[in-house]
């Protein structure tokens, strides 16, 4: 049975093979940047339930252990999703074929980066738009 040529290990990489291995080497990074920024947003919800809307988040136990399992849920969806928006980064090298490909990954990264880390700041963001649209 003979082999496919794409399939054999004896041919010479490619420019989409190199591409994909640069972003994969980022792909730890992004996923550790993407969870701190994720626990920083939790506890400035927190911090503001506690001293802006004088709520306490902390609940006994049981709740705490709900909420705990709803979040953690919650930010495995994300950080899923937020994987495969991180595949534009080689799809998109791909299909553009940038001139300067060190500067083209070095802006989407950037970018993607930033947005990833700020997804998870939407929800104190929201709850504290919402405080100030109450203020006389």
């Amino acid at each position: 049975m003979t082999t496919p040529a794409s399939m054999t290990e004896d041919r010479a990489p490619g420019p989409l093979d190199e591409a994909w291995r640069w972003w994969q080497r980022r792909r730890l990074a992004f996923n550790l940047t993407l969870g701190i920024a994720a626990v920083l947003a939790y506890l400035l919800n927190a911090a503001l339930y506690q001293y802006v809307f004088h709520r306490p988040q902390w609940l006994p136990v049981s709740g705490r252990l709900g909420a705990m399992l709803f979040l953690s849920a919650l930010l495995l969806l994300l950080m899923g999703a937020a994987n495969i928006v991180f595949l534009a980064g080689p799809i998109g090298e791909a299909w553009l074929r940038p001139v300067s490909r060190d500067d083209y990954r070095r802006t989407i990264w950037g970018l993607g980066l930033g947005a990833a880390m700020a997804l998870p700041f939407l929800f104190p963001l929201i709850n504290l738009a919402l405080v100030l649209a109450r203020m006389p």
